[in-house]
């Protein structure tokens, strides 16, 4: 396989995602090598410096724009973010939505996070036995049925993203219904973005990407 410098240029954007100026390097190197578009939305993102948010079949002056400019690589799910001429963030709303992302949003984008709709945290008394113990929030395992349970809508998703939450999240036993395994955080917030990047690790291993960040 051939390694061209836009190739090294692009890993040390994945590697380095809050450095700007590698991103207009590798605009200027897709410049130089014909690809006038592309170098321009990077440009453009970078210099707007916000997320900018499509979904399919969405027709407004930035769709427009993305399609001219960085050919209408559309990268899948129900709609993904963009930030600084890249893939930032992929929304979807089933579990096919991860996996038909493949390589070109893994591999070829520094994306921080898959962000599946409608997927509310649990309230969880990590110490049943200590009314003063903080309310935390998170996702109970249900490995006897091969998927955990989330608690909005019937869906559940595999225990192999389950497996992906960070290992240094707290692992509770939690009482609901029935005693089982969990996942427990802080807050919503740092139990949505817990889950959102154990999609992403679940969404690399599946398209065949190494975690190139580390994230």
């Amino acid at each position: 396989m051939i390694v061209t410098p836009g190739d090294v240029m692009l890993e040390d954007i994945l590697l380095h995602p809050g450095e700007d100026w590698r991103r207009l390097v590798f605009a200027d190197w897709l410049d130089e090598n014909g690809d006038e578009r592309r170098a321009k939305w990077i440009r453009v993102g970078v210099w707007l410096r916000h997320p900018i948010y499509h979904a399919p079949g969405c027709q407004t002056p930035w769709k427009c724009q993305h399609s001219e400019l960085n050919r209408g690589r559309e990268p899948g799910g129900s709609g993904w973010i963009w930030y600084k001429g890249f893939v930032g963030a992929v929304v979807v709303d089933s579990l096919e939505g991860i996996t038909q992302c493949g390589r070109f949003v893994y591999f070829e984008n520094p994306t921080d996070g898959v962000i599946f709709l409608g997927k509310k945290p649990l309230a969880m008394v990590v110490d049943g036995n200590d009314d003063s113990a903080p309310t935390r929030f998170g996702w109970h395992a249900m490995p006897e049925n091969s998927s955990f349970a989330l608690q909005s809508g019937s869906s559940v998703l595999p225990m192999a993203i389950f497996d992906r939450l960070l290992p240094d999240d707290a692992i509770v036993q939690a009482t609901h219904g029935n005693l089982l395994s969990g996942r427990s955080y802080a807050s919503e917030y740092d139990a949505i973005t817990g889950l959102s990047r154990a999609c992403l690790r679940y969404g690399r291993k599946v398209a065949g990407c190494a975690s190139v960040t580390g994230k």
